[in-house]
C-alpha cells in the first residue's frame, strides 16, 4: 500500500521530543545550531499565488440526487396535499410515507421535494437512508457546501454540524430520508428545533412512533387503467384492466409493462403482453432480500422490459449500461462515471469494434432507458437511479448467461480510472466518498455471488479487493479515520477469508491495519502485525517490491514508539538505499524514506544529521514539485517543527509563514494542514516575543559562567551558543556573529577540526554570517565545510549535503 509510511511524522509529533524539559531543549539548540538560519525565502523559486475564495454560495442548496419526474408520472395529488397539510402544523417535524415495495413512495417524496425546490426552500437534502453512512455522507456534503465543516473533522462530525446549522435557518428546509429501515437511526439525524421538515419513505410501520404517517398504496383500478391507456396509446379498456389485475395495480410493474406495450413496440396489444407475462419464469431464481416482497408478476414485468430493450438497441449498449448499473449503488450513479467508460475505451463487447462509443452515445442510451422507465434521472440530470428490483433481475440475467464476471471486471476498470490521488484526498473528499460508496456496493454484490459455481474469476475478486484497499487508504487521507479503520478491519477479514493469507491484497489490507493500530496508539499490536507483514511481503513479493519497502517503512516508524530507535535507524538507512535504487531519487516514496530516516536520526540523538536530512529533503521537494505542492508542504512543516523545538524560531517562523501561504494555495484555506500552519505561525511568533525578553537573562548567565569557569569550559561554551542563537532569533545578528566566531575558534582549538562540536559550530558560523548579510563570508565558510566534510565523510553524508545545499542557495541568490 504505497506511501502509508508518511504517517511517521505524525507519530513523532505525538510521542517524540516535543515533551522535553526546557534545559534539555536549550542544550539541543546548542548542538544543532549550525544547521539552521537557512536561506528559506530562496527555496520557493517563484512567487506564491494567493488563494481565491469560492465566492458567495448560491441562495438555494440542493444536496443529493432528487429523482426527476418519471415518465407519465401520476401526480398522486391527494398524497402531496396531505403532506402539505401535515407540515403546515409547526409541531409536525417528521412525516413518513409508508407502504409496500413498488407502490411509488420514492416518486411521491420526489414530487414533494421538487415542489419545495420550486417554492424556494433554501435547503433540500435527499439522502439514501438504508444505513447510517448514506445519511452521514449527504449531511456532510451539506456541511461542506454551506461552509460549516470544521477542519480536521470526519463526516459524522460534519453531518452533526450541518444539522445544527439547519436548525438555525429561518426559512423552511426539507430533508428526505429515502428507503429508511431503522427508526432510531432516523431519529438520531432529525433536528429537534428550527424550521426543518423531515420526510421519510419506508416499508416499516414503526416510523409512526416518530411522527405522522401518510399511507401510499397501489393504484386504484381506474388509476391503473388510465395510466396504461394514456402511456400505451391504446383504447382497449378491458385489456388494460386485465394487465392491471395481473400486476396487482402496482405502479412500478405498470411502468415496466406500459413501456413495452403499444403500436410499434414489442407487444402491440394488451393480450399479447399478457401471454408473454405468463411465459416468463425468472422470479424463482432471484435471491430473497429481506423486506423486498415483490409479486412474481412484477419480476416478470421487469424481465419483459429487458427483453424489449435488447430488441430496441441492437448494439447492446443500453443493456451493457444496465449491467454496469446493476452492480453499483441504487442511490444513484454519476452520469460522468458512465461516460468515462467510453472515454477509457471500456465498451460493451457486443458493440462492433468498428463503431466508436463516445460519451454522446452513452447519454443517448441512458435517455432511451429513461424513456422506458428502466432508470430515473436525478432532478439536475447528473445521476441515474435504477430500481433495486431491476438491479436484481439484471444481475440474475448476467449470472444465467455467464457474463457477470465481465460486467464486474469492466466496472472495476471504470472505478480504477476514477481513483483520487492521496494529495487530492481532502480537496476531492466528496467525490471520493461517492466513489467509496460505489466500491462498497460492488463488494456487497460480489460477496453474494462468490462461491456460486465459480462465476467470478479469482482475478476479478482480487481486483475488487484492491479497490477496497484504495478506499480504506483514501478515507484515511480524507480525514475519515473512524470510517477508514472500520472498513479496514472488515477488509482484512474478508481478504483472508476469500483470497488467502499470502495473497498480496490480503497482506496490503493487513498492512493498513498495522498503520491504523499505530495511529490508535496500539503500538505493540502495530509492531507485531508489521513484522508479520514484512515477513510475508519478503516471501511473496521480494525485497524490491514497492509494497515490501512501504511495509518496512511502516514497521521502522512503529519501532520508534516502542523504544527500539536503533532498530528503526538500521531499517530506515537500508530502506532509503533501496528506495533510491528501485524508484529513483525523485520518487515521492524516496522523499518519504529520507524524511523518516531524519526522524530516526533524531530519535537516536544524531540531531545534526537529522536536521541536515530534513533540510535536504525540503530542497529536493522544491526542485521536484515546487513550493505549492502537498508533499513540499508536509515535509516543510516537519523541518519547521524540528527547528521550532530546537529553539531556532527565526528560521522556523520564516518556514511557517511560507507554509501558511503554500498550504492554503494547494490544499485550500480550510484544510486542516493549512489551519495548522497558520496556528503554528501564530504560536511561534508569540514564543519569539517571549524569547526576546529572556536575552538579558541568558547574557547574564553566560557572563556568570565566564567569570566562574573561564571561556573554555563546556558549560560556558554552551551558554555562549544559546546566547548567540537568541541574538539571531531576536533580530540582533551582528551580536550573534561575534559570539559564533569566538565559539568556533575555541572549539577548534580545544577539540580539533573533526569533533562534532566543532563541526556544529562551523555550520553555526556560516548561518550567522548569512543572517547578518555577510554573504561572501557565509559562502566561504560553507565551501570550507564542503571540502572538509567530503574528505572526512563522503558526498552522501548529511553534513556534506547540507553544506553543499547552502553553497548552491547562496550562489543562486
Amino acid at each position: 500500500m504505497a506511501g502509508a509510511s508518511t504517517f511517521g511524522i505524525t507519530w513523532w509529533i505525538a510521542d517524540g521530543p516535543a515533551g522535553m524539559e526546557s534545559d534539555n531543549a536549550l542544550t539541543l539548540a546548542a548542538f544543532v545550531a549550525g544547521t539552521v538560519l537557512l536561506p528559506l525565502i530562496a527555496w520557493a523559486g517563484r512567487p506564491y499565488t494567493p488563494h481565491r475564495d469560492r465566492g458567495k454560495p448560491p441562495s438555494q442548496r440542493i444536496v443529493g440526487a432528487v429523482p426527476h419526474e418519471a415518465v407519465a408520472f401520476r401526480g398522486r395529488a391527494a398524497i402531496l396535499q396531505e403532506l402539505t397539510q401535515v407540515f403546515a402544523g409547526r409541531e409536525n417535524r417528521l412525516c413518513a410515507l409508508t407502504g409496500g415495495p413498488g407502490v411509488g413512495k420514492t416518486q411521491a417524496a420526489a414530487a414533494f421535494a421538487r415542489t419545495c425546490i420550486e417554492a424556494g426552500y433554501p435547503v433540500v437534502v435527499w439522502a439514501g437512508a438504508q444505513d447510517r453512512q448514506g445519511i452521514i455522507t449527504r449531511l456532510a456534503e451539506l456541511a461542506d457546501d454551506c461552509g460549516v465543516r470544521r477542519p480536521d473533522t470526519d463526516s459524522a462530525t460534519a453531518a452533526a454540524d450541518a444539522l445544527r446549522w439547519l436548525s438555525t435557518q429561518p426559512g423552511p428546509c426539507l430533508i428526505v430520508y429515502d428507503n429508511a429501515t431503522d427508526p432510531d437511526l432516523v431519529a438520531q439525524w432529525t433536528p429537534t428545533v428550527g424550521q426543518v421538515r423531515v420526510l421519510v419513505t419506508t416499508t416499516r410501520g414503526s416510523f409512526g412512533n416518530l411522527g405522522l404517517t401518510v399511507a401510499v398504496d397501489v393504484f386504484t383500478e381506474p388509476e391503473a387503467v388510465d395510466y396504461l391507456l394514456t402511456r400505451t396509446g391504446l383504447a382497449d379498456v378491458q385489456g388494460a384492466r386485465q394487465i392491471a389485475d395481473e400486476l396487482g395495480c402496482l405502479p412500478v410493474a405498470l411502468a415496466q409493462a406500459a413501456s413495452t406495450i403499444g403500436r410499434g413496440r414489442a407487444h402491440p396489444t394488451f393480450a399479447l403482453y399478457a401471454a408473454q407475462l405468463r411465459r416468463v419464469d425468472i422470479a424463482g431464481q432471484l435471491q430473497h432480500v429481506p423486506g423486498d416482497h415483490y409479486p412474481r408478476s412484477t419480476v416478470h414485468a421487469f424481465a419483459l422490459a429487458l427483453e424489449d430493450i435488447k430488441r430496441e438497441d441492437s448494439t447492446g449498449l443500453a443493456m451493457w449500461l444496465l449491467s454496469l448499473l446493476s452492480v453499483l449503488s441504487p442511490a444513484g450513479v454519476a452520469v460522468e462515471m458512465l461516460t468515462a467508460a467510453a472515454d477509457r475505451g471500456v465498451v460493451a463487447p457486443v458493440v462492433p469494434a468498428s463503431e466508436t462509443v463516445d460519451a454522446q452515445r452513452v447519454r443517448t442510451a441512458l435517455a432511451l432507458l429513461g424513456e422506458r422507465s428502466l432508470l430515473t434521472f436525478s432532478q439536475d440530470g447528473s445521476q441515474v437511479i435504477v430500481h433495486r428490483l431491476l438491479q436484481r433481475v439484471v444481475r440474475e440475467v448476467a449470472l444465467t448467461n455467464g457474463t457477470v464476471d465481465g460486467v464486474i471486471a469492466q466496472v472495476v476498470t471504470i472505478l480504477d480510472g476514477l481513483k483520487i490521488p492521496r494529495a487530492s484526498a481532502w480537496t476531492m473528499r466528496n467525490e471520493g466518498k461517492q466513489l467509496v460508496a460505489q466500491i462498497e456496493v460492488l463488494w456487497a454484490v460480489l460477496a453474494g455471488i462468490i462461491g456460486k459455481q465459480e462465476l467470478v474469476s479469482p482475478g476479478t475478486v482480487a481486483r475488487v479487493v484492491g479497490l477496497r484497499v484504495w478506499a480504506v487508504d483514501h478515507l484515511w487521507y480524507a480525514h475519515e479515520p473512524g470510517r477508514s479503520m472500520e472498513l479496514g478491519t472488515l477488509l482484512a477479514a474478508d481478504a483472508e477469508r476469500i483470497l488467502s493469507n499470502d495473497h498480496p491484497e490480503t497482506i496490503n489490507a493487513r498492512n493498513f491495519l498495522a498503520v491504523a493500530h499505530a495511529q490508535a496508539k496500539r503500538y505493540d499490536e502495530a509492531v507485531a502485525l508489521g513484522e508479520q507483514n514484512v515477513t510475508d511481503y519478503l516471501r511473496v513479493l521480494g525485497e524490491d517490491h514497492p509494497d515490501t519497502l512501504d511495509a518496512q517503512n511502516n514497521l521502522a516508524m512503529a519501532y520508534l514508539n516502542v523504544d527500539r530507535a536503533a532498530d528503526a535507524l538500521r531499517m530506515q538507512e537500508q530502506i532509503l538505499a533501496n528506495y533510491r535504487r528501485v524508484k529513483g531519487d525523485d520518487d515521492p516514496d524516496t522523499l518519504t524514506g529520507r524524511n523518516n530516516l531524519a526522524v530516526a536520526y533524531w530519535h537516536n540523538g544524531r540531531f545534526i544529521e537529522s536536521i541536515a536530512l530534513f533540510w535536504h529533503n525540503v530542497r529536493e521537494c522544491h526542485r521536484i514539485f515546487g513550493a505549492e505542492h502537498p508533499t513540499t508542504v508536509e515535509f516543510t512543516a516537519a523541518l519547521a517543527l524540528h527547528l521550532d523545538i530546537a529553539g531556532f524560531l527565526a528560521d522556523a517562523i520564516v518556514l511557517y509563514e511560507e507554509n501558511a501561504t503554500a498550504s492554503a494555495a494547494c490544499l485550500g484555506e480550510n484544510h486542516d494542514d493549512a489551519v495548522t500552519a497558520r496556528a503554528d505561525l501564530v504560536e511561534a511568533k508569540a514564543k519569539a516575543k517571549k524569547l526576546s525578553k529572556r536575552v538579558k537573562a541568558m547574557r547574564r548567565r553566560w557572563k556568570e559562567n565566564l567569570a566562574t569557569f573561564g571561556p573554555d569550559r563546556f558549560v560556558t561554551l554552551r551558554a555562549q551558543t544559546e546566547l548567540a542563537i537568541a541574538y539571531l532569533n531576536s533580530g540582533a545578528p551582528d551580536k550573534g556573529v561575534e559570539l559564533a566566531e569566538d565559539g568556533f575558534v575555541r572549539r577548534r582549538h580545544l577539540y580539533g577540526d573533526d569533533d562534532p562540536d566543532t563541526l556544529l559550530a562551523w555550520h553555526l558560523l556560516g548561518s550567522a554570517y548569512r543572517q547578518a548579510g555577510r554573504r561572501a563570508e557565509a559562502a566561504a565558510t560553507y565551501e570550507r565545510c564542503v571540502a572538509s566534510h567530503r574528505q572526512e565523510f563522503g558526498d552522501a553524508h548529511p553534513l556534506t549535503m547540507l553544506a553543499a545545499d547552502q553553497v548552491q542557495v547562496l550562489a543562486a541568490s
